[in-house]
């Protein structure tokens, strides 16, 4: 059903302002789900626009996922400050979870990744596309031989941790064991 304005014509869209509301909205709901449990609709619903809004703006749901998993990738938040604390850092992002960690900085971005490597529909080199934005910021961050694998590990902590934390929460002893698993991969100097 259209609304109209006082000159008795549909007001128009704000393109921007809705691409905007669909990126917000992907990015609310990509952090608290994989990419298979995510529908079109819920997207919709939450931007307050018609589904078929997202096909127009992105062309899917794959390439609006795509664009939140590029801006992911590129934001520092959690991955950001001194590396000698990052174990504990990413650990208290993976203890505020589910709920708190999308008010932390960055915390929204890094649940889309983890989200996104935990993802079963995304296959081949999607999955091999996700898991390099995923660690790229990490790689970058180690220091010394096998950064790579480092990092892969560090993500693998925390995807593990991300589905153990459905089932159980963190623990402040879980989480200080996770904290150490993770800085024991920065700190490594093979």
């Amino acid at each position: 059903m259209s609304t109209f304005d006082d000159t008795g014509r549909e007001p128009s869209r704000n393109a921007d302002k809705t691409r905007n509301s669909l990126l917000e909205a992907g990015a609310y709901w990509f952090a608290r789900k994989t990419y298979d449990q995510v529908s079109v609709r819920e997207i919709a619903d939450r931007a307050c626009v018609a589904p078929a809004l997202i096909n127009r703006y992105f062309g899917s749901k794959a390439l609006l996922y795509s664009e939140l998993l590029i801006e992911a990738a590129e934001a520092g938040g959690p991955m950001t400050g001194d590396v000698a604390s990052l174990g504990l850092r990413l650990a208290a992002l993976m203890q505020a979870c589910p709920n708190g960690a999308y008010a932390m900085p960055g915390g929204t971005q890094l649940m889309i990744l983890l989200q996104a490597v935990a993802s079963v529909g995304l296959q081949g080199i999607v999955v091999e596309h996700i898991r390099h934005l995923a660690t790229k910021q990490l790689v970058v961050l180690l220091e010394g031989a096998e950064r790579d694998a480092r990092a892969g590990l560090i993500v693998g902590y925390l995807t593990g941790c991300l589905v153990i934390s459905r089932m159980t929460p963190l623990t402040v002893s879980t989480g200080q064991c996770l904290a150490d698993a993770i800085q024991a991969c920065v700190d490594a100097r093979p």
